[in-house]
């Protein structure tokens, strides 16, 4: 129902996202994430679909992954398995992209096993039309993958702003997508979801 709020106090952080994950996937207009005292995690998500071109947002960062490395600033994305996180490496003082799986409900060994083992083999493809992957964390019940943070815009957000590309902006586009798959293909990879 939109306008109404659900607030969910969770026994650990890796609940949290994963409760924060669920709920944007499930088309959550916000989700607010306070890192409390001790190990309970407070999550509170607007319900409701987003007002097109509006982003989920997640504000009050400050939750950390299992391992503590990464504290998780922001939601950037969210794609068919699961949403995309903005967060700081402490380790490495720098911006990642965290990838968190969604499945519609607790994952099974059988979708984590799955995920893990596609995300091993995305890291194998090294193209300057490719996101990098820094590491996949398996701790705890939620994996999730580490990825190089590209800031910029989507290609629908774009489109929404500007309007029709001209053609050799397409071509630029299309081009630099292609080199991109050619990569994923020679180390046999097939992208099942080019948008």
């Amino acid at each position: 129902v939109p306008g109404t709020s659900i607030d969910r106090q969770c026994g650990s952080s890796q609940q949290a996202l994963h409760f924060a994950a669920q709920a944007v996937m499930s088309g959550a207009m916000d989700v607010v994430i306070a890192a409390g005292g001790g190990s309970v995690t407070r999550v509170a998500v607007g319900l409701g679909p987003p007002p097109p071109g509006t982003p989920a947002t997640i504000s009050e960062p400050g939750i950390r992954t299992p391992s503590g490395r990464y504290a998780v600033a922001r939601l950037l994305g969210r794609g068919g398995m699961g949403a995309v996180f903005l967060a700081h490496d402490t380790r490495m003082d720098r911006q990642v992209a965290l990838k968190i799986p969604v499945f519609g409900g607790t994952l099974t060994a059988g979708q984590k096993e799955r995920f893990v083992r596609e995300a091993r083999a995305q890291a194998a493809v090294t193209h300057d039309h490719v996101v990098t992957i820094h590491a996949v964390e398996e701790a705890g019940p939620l994996p999730h993958i580490v990825m190089q943070f590209v800031a910029g815009q989507s290609l629908q957000d774009r489109l929404d702003r500007t309007g029709p590309l001209p053609v050799p902006e397409v071509l630029r586009i299309g081009m630099q997508a292609a080199g991109g798959l050619a990569a994923a293909h020679a180390q046999g990879l097939v992208h099942r979801d080019v948008k």
